[in-house]
């Protein structure tokens, strides 16, 4: 089993780096931001694609459901 790197506000910058260099070292990284589904997106696939693995959820705050990439 892999370990797991849970990184909270994975957007462009610092959180989106964080979780790519986890996954480039094994992990399966999970993501979370609260908008821009679509960059979330582009951010999973990216990991995807250089053979990492990556799942992403994004959620408003106000908003009791989440909605699941991957």
């Amino acid at each position: 089993m892999k370990p797991v790197c849970l990184v909270i506000g994975a957007g462009a910058g610092i959180g989106g780096t964080v979780a790519t260099r986890f996954a480039r070292e094994g992990y399966h990284a999970v993501l979370c931001r609260r908008s821009d589904e679509e960059g979330l997106n582009r951010l999973v696939e990216g990991i995807r694609s250089e053979g990492g693995d990556a799942t992403g959820y994004c959620s408003m705050p106000s908003s009791p459901t989440a909605s699941r990439t991957g």
